[in-house]
């Protein structure tokens, strides 16, 4: 009974507890060694930001931080997991879309409905809301007569075939 009680003494202790917090801060940056740098190239579609010189440490300060909060952001150590939990957490778990282009549709089906954020609904609006219009289809129907006449006679038009099959290839 005294051993449980000094085991709970310990643990609660702000030491202990500050080493505990200390470690898991470290743990990204204990990773880095151990990712492949080429996959993160890949994951980030860019080249990873270098260390920065440190003489700036000296001349600028604020901008060597900011340059090395900047190289820590591209290493740390579980960044491809954490970039994907990102968005699969919001996907499966709360069932929206992980970004503003997704919609999700009936039985989970995914639907790209821009292709950025400045034109979100982009496709929706041209594919079906404009293409259905009054001159849209006289359009394609003004369009698609002289294809029909430059086809019919070389036989490559399937209107002969439907009014006689005779006129099919074999």
């Amino acid at each position: 009974m005294a051993a449980e009680s000094n085991i709970k003494a310990l643990l609660f202790r702000p030491r202990t507890l500050l080493a505990v917090l200390a470690l898991l801060l470290l743990i990204p940056c204990l990773g880095i060694p151990f990712q492949d740098q080429s996959s993160l190239e890949q994951l980030h579609n860019r080249k990873l930001r270098p260390w920065p010189n440190t003489t700036q440490l000296i001349s600028d300060p604020a901008g060597f931080f900011r340059h090395s909060r900047e190289w820590l952001s591209d290493r740390a150590f579980p960044i491809k997991e954490a970039m994907l939990f990102q968005k699969k957490f919001p996907f499966y778990v709360l069932d929206t879309p992980p970004q503003r282009r997704v919609t999700i549709g009936e039985n989970g089906f995914i639907f790209l409905n821009g292709a950025s954020d400045d034109a979100l609904n982009g496709i929706l609006e041209f594919t079906c809301i404009r293409a259905h219009t009054e001159d849209a289809a006289s359009a394609l129907k003004r369009a698609l007569i002289p294809l029909a006449k430059y086809a019919e006679p070389r036989g490559s038009c399937g209107c002969r075939a439907r009014s006689n099959p005779g006129h099919l290839v074999r």
